[in-house]
């Protein structure tokens, strides 16, 4: 059985009609899912810089205060009664950012729960066909879609527990070789039953990332 995106099963069956072939996930809605999370992202960290150059000329308004304090001529009791009334406005406007800033924080939490939902679903769909199985190999073919390596780490772990053999190529290596899966890389290493068919550039990134 070859698993692939949606996307791509009816091209691949083409090739032959004997082939069993099975669409485990759509590309699109994985870009949306990361597309949404991108502008998320982004909206947080202009509302962080926001609320740190607000909180920063709040506190110069404060050393300003402090200054004026210290002497006491009628204009510059104006100057400070003016200071205060735009300090109110400002701690509102702050308030307001932060409570925007949660609002999205809460928006980033569900959608990555919803990112969570897809990988385990292709992981399940996969792993569901392991006991019919005698060997699944891996990177052929699988592109570099941040969601899809994150399941094939959870299949490649969840094959290991089954005691399946595994063949890791293509962009299963390269996945391998990327800093957030240098643990997988060892745990890969000391599976007996894992064979790695790297090319030159492949085992000399792999070898980088031990």
């Amino acid at each position: 059985t070859v698993f692939c995106a949606k996307e791509a099963s009816v091209p691949i069956k083409c090739y032959s009609p004997e082939l069993m072939v099975q669409g485990v996930y759509s590309v699109e809605e994985l870009d949306t899912l990361l597309d949404e999370e991108r502008v998320l992202l982004e909206a947080l960290e202009q509302c962080k810089q926001s609320n740190d150059l607000m909180t920063n000329e709040m506190n110069e308004m404060d050393l300003l205060q402090t200054m004026e304090k210290l002497e006491h001529s009628n204009e510059k009791q104006n100057i400070l009664i003016q200071s205060e009334l735009k300090k109110d406005d400002q701690m509102e406007l702050l308030v307001e950012r932060l409570e925007k800033m949660k609002h999205l924080e809460e928006e980033l939490q569900i959608l990555r729960e919803r990112q969570q939902v897809s990988v385990v679903s292709i992981v399940h769909t996969i792993t569901s066909t392991f006991p019919t199985l005698h060997a699944l190999c891996i990177g052929p073919g699988l592109g570099r879609h941040p969601l899809v390596f994150s399941a094939a780490e959870k299949v490649i772990r969840k094959a290991i527990e089954s005691n399946l053999t595994l063949v890791l190529d293509a962009d299963a290596l390269f996945m391998l070789s990327l800093k957030e899966y240098r643990s997988l890389l060892g745990e890969v290493r000391g599976y007996d039953r894992c064979v790695l068919t790297p090319n030159l550039m492949e085992m000399r990134r792999l070898d980088e990332a031990t």
